[in-house]
């Protein structure tokens, strides 16, 4: 069919936008990508960093302070005490117990004694302070005694500790308060017992 030439071509009609061509469409999607994966990328190496300042920062390694407000000691006349010494039953029943302080520390007593401790003992309102040192040896232990029986003077009772005649034992008082010391034959161990009353029953009622 011949077209009239008096008349205009047709208005292609309207429609939407062309569609990029494949190639540009592509590289699009590669870009968004590329920078997806950077955000990405930058926040791990952010985390790691973050991670990194955290583990130097200093840890609290403080040791807690101890709630017993008495040490504990080695050797082996405070363990004798801990097995033998934190009850006491006298020659007359009662029953003394350790205070709550437990042993102190008496290195002042002797600077040859190895191990030195006192122990106050209560038992219906009375109180006694049980004395205990340890020494190289006998003799050294035997010249304490001496030293003790010089400071003190002449003891109001001497003799033996065991019924078998071994033993020094000596007794002194001063004001209200009697003091007794003893040793066993062939021990380094020297002990003393103080107190107003119930000395010689407290005494009596001890194992060593």
């Amino acid at each position: 069919m011949t077209q009239n030439p008096g008349m205009s071509e047709p208005t292609p009609p309207v429609g939407p936008a062309p569609t990029p061509p494949p190639e540009r469409r592509s590289a699009l999607v590669i870009a968004g990508a590329v920078v997806g994966g950077l955000i990405v990328l930058g926040a791990l190496v952010f985390g790691a960093i973050a991670l990194v300042d955290s583990r130097d920062d200093p840890i609290d390694t403080a040791t807690p302070a101890p709630t017993s407000a008495s040490p504990e000691f080695e050797g082996e006349l405070y363990a004798l005490l801990l097995a033998d010494a934190e009850v006491v039953t006298d020659a007359d029943g009662a029953t003394w117990l350790l205070e709550d302080s437990g042993w102190t520390e008496a290195r002042d007593l002797s600077p040859e004694a190895l191990e030195a401790y006192t122990g106050t003992f209560t038992s219906d309102g009375d109180a006694l302070i049980l004395t205990a040192l340890s020494f190289s040896d006998e003799e050294a232990a035997e010249e304490y005694l001496d030293q003790v029986r010089t400071d003190q003077g002449e003891p109001v009772y001497e003799g033996a500790v065991r019924e078998d005649g071994s033993g020094t034992r000596f007794d002194h008082e001063s004001g209200e308060d009697t003091t007794i010391h003893w040793r066993d034959d062939g021990s380094a161990f020297v002990f003393a017992i103080t107190g107003p009353s119930g000395a010689e029953a407290f005494y009596a009622g001890l194992s060593f």
